[in-house]
């Protein structure tokens, strides 16, 4: 494991590309590449209205503490809360402090299964089958023993899209087609009460229990809803997103002035009302996961609609914030969230977020399209995969004291070379090709359009520079394909051939008077293989120069350079 920050100036430079395709319609290229009784009585009521306890517990930072555990690259990895004792890797669950094998679980645990670990690490449970399919069984196992608990057999008709264990004691299932959760008693190996919510999809990112199980959320009619889990009744919706409305009343707690709305001619007020309505629930609909602080008193849920953002209730439903979040779409897709215990940040799918600054301070990089395999132990460490391969599951030290050093500095153009008190200027340049100043214009839109997501400017001249370089290629000769409805995938052959377009863009941060880049990246593209539009030689580029200025806009991208080399540049990158 190698952690490094972006400037790395005297070691070399980071690599990497993030990926992205079209999918559409029309015209493309084809490339051929239990029935157990339900107890009458209630377990959770009679905890309703009782106060509980978190049940993630505090650790010590001062403790010393190192992990390193062996796992295949590929195997499903299961955390549970912060300072969780047990990993389960596989159907091995591992003992995280003595960074030995507590027990072999009795049967093998599917890659792509939806799974669950308790608090106290004592019971792990997982479906029998891969994840999207009906009738699923899921298996409860010992982690002490590694020995089958019970088995929840599966229904017909009913996904299992979200397995919990609540307060260590009861598993909780939902399902995408189902209004009701499934209730399991861990102790007794019985069904108990289920709890119907009446929700539209009971499946991860739209819906959580409270550290206590007194409290759940759930979508119900495109609205995050607040529920009493002994009762299943409604206690508050939570306040609509940021810069938008619901019925005519303004978000709540907005975090600055709704700009004004530039109105067609045929736009009206109630018309406004209406798409804003329609927008707040696309963002409630786009959660990808949500999640209660240790103390069960906030909320924190991410959306990638319109774009990433990240938004924070309290638990009476009030907004404290939304904002953007400098996250590549593609790396929240099935994502998970977790709270820092003291509740100063979050780790997003391999993203700490400090809840200050609202960035990345670390970025954990992985395989394209892959969830990242990492959780919070404690405030001060991170146990996961840290490298690429991800043979292995090892702590990371947070280095929160030079991230707090680096933060202190952004503001001091003094000490900075790249940063928000430091404008910086884009140049593009085309290596060998036909130089298309429309083609330039539109990249370094896309830069700067990033890098206004780290509130860094742009001002032509300023000694900072980030260089850009295109260089095209043509790739295969792919026949052209008719699709006769939005059904037919494969479409009728033209007889037609299109060549298709690859682009590579050299991605590079240089400063006056540093004799080499703070930063380099490379990220590559070829054309879609799906159009909206007539196949020809223009539009296949144009769709290729599209998907890099998407690239573009995903990347992780440097927002502060020190000027001393003993400081860290953020986020730092661990790969």
């Amino acid at each position: 494991m190698r952690s490094r920050t972006h400037t790395e100036r005297r070691g070399g430079v980071l690599k990497g590309c993030w990926l992205a395709c079209i999918l559409s319609a029309g015209i493309f290229v084809c490339a051929i590449r239990a029935d157990e009784a339900v107890k009458d009585d209630d377990p959770f009521k009679a905890h309703a209205d009782q106060p509980q306890k978190a049940t993630t517990r505090p650790l010590d930072p001062n403790a010393p503490f190192e992990v390193r555990l062996p796992i295949d690259g590929n195997e499903h990895v299961t955390f549970g809360a912060p300072g969780c004792p047990v990993i389960v890797a596989g159907n091995r669950a591992w003992d995280v402090r003595q960074g030995t094998i507590r027990s072999e679980l009795d049967g093998k645990v599917d890659s792509n299964a939806v799974t669950a670990l308790s608090d106290d690490g004592k019971y792990f449970a997982a479906g029998i089958k891969s994840a999207n399919q009906e009738d699923t069984t899921v298996r409860v196992w010992s982690t002490e023993t590694g020995a089958k608990v019970f088995d929840i057999p599966g229904t017909p008709k009913r996904f299992v899209d979200l397995i919990l264990i609540s307060r260590n004691k009861y598993v909780i299932l939902g399902g995408r087609l189902t209004p009701d959760f499934q209730v399991w008693d861990l102790q007794e190996g019985k069904a108990v009460k289920p709890i119907d919510v009446k929700a539209d999809r009971l499946e991860h990112g739209k819906a959580a229990f409270s550290p206590d199980g007194a409290m759940f959320l759930a979508v119900v009619q495109n609205k995050l809803t607040l529920f009493k889990t002994g009762t299943g009744k409604p206690v508050t919706v939570m306040s609509a997103p940021r810069h938008l409305a619901v019925d005519g009343a303004p978000a709540a707690a907005p975090a600055a002035a709704k700009p004004p709305r530039v109105r067609a001619n045929h736009s009206t007020p109630a018309a406004d009302n209406i798409r804003d309505s329609i927008d707040a629930s696309m963002v409630i609909t786009g959660l990808q996961t949500l999640s209660f602080s240790p103390d069960g008193k906030e909320i924190a849920a991410v959306s990638t609609h319109p774009t990433p953002r990240l938004i924070v209730w309290d638990n009476k439903g009030k907004l404290l914030f939304d904002e953007p979040l400098a996250v590549p779409w593609m790396a929240l897709l099935e994502s998970t969230l977790q709270w820092l215990p003291d509740k100063s940040g979050w780790l997003v799918n391999g993203y700490l977020i400090d809840r200050d600054l609202k960035r990345p301070v670390v970025v954990i990089q992985k395989q394209f399209a892959r969830a990242a395999r990492v959780c919070i132990w404690d405030n001060e460490h991170l146990v996961g995969a840290m490298s690429k391969d991800a043979t292995q599951l090892e702590s990371y030290q947070i280095p929160w004291k030079d991230i707090r050093k680096s933060v202190a500095l952004m503001h001091n153009p003094d000490a900075t070379l790249l940063g928000p008190s430091r404008p910086v200027s884009i140049s593009a340049e085309f290596a060998g090709q036909v130089q298309d100043a429309q083609t330039g214009q539109l990249i370094a839109d896309a830069l700067e359009q990033r890098l206004k997501l780290d509130g860094i400017k742009v001002a032509p001249g300023s000694d900072t520079v980030f260089h850009l370089r295109l260089s095209e290629a043509v790739g295969d000769t792919l026949p052209i394909h008719e699709r006769q409805s939005p059904f037919d995938f494969r479409g009728r052959d033209t007889g037609r051939t299109i060549t298709e377009r690859k682009g590579s863009l050299v991605i590079e941060l240089t400063a006056k008077g540093e004799s080499t880049p703070l930063w380099r990246e490379t990220i590559a593209a070829t054309s879609a293989r799906s159009f909206r539009e007539e196949i020809n030689d223009a539009s296949v580029r144009k769709s290729m120069i599209e998907t890099l200025t998407r690239e573009l806009h995903e990347l992780t991208v440097p927002y502060f350079v020190p000027k001393d080399e003993k400081s860290l540049a953020l986020p730092v990158v661990i790969q």
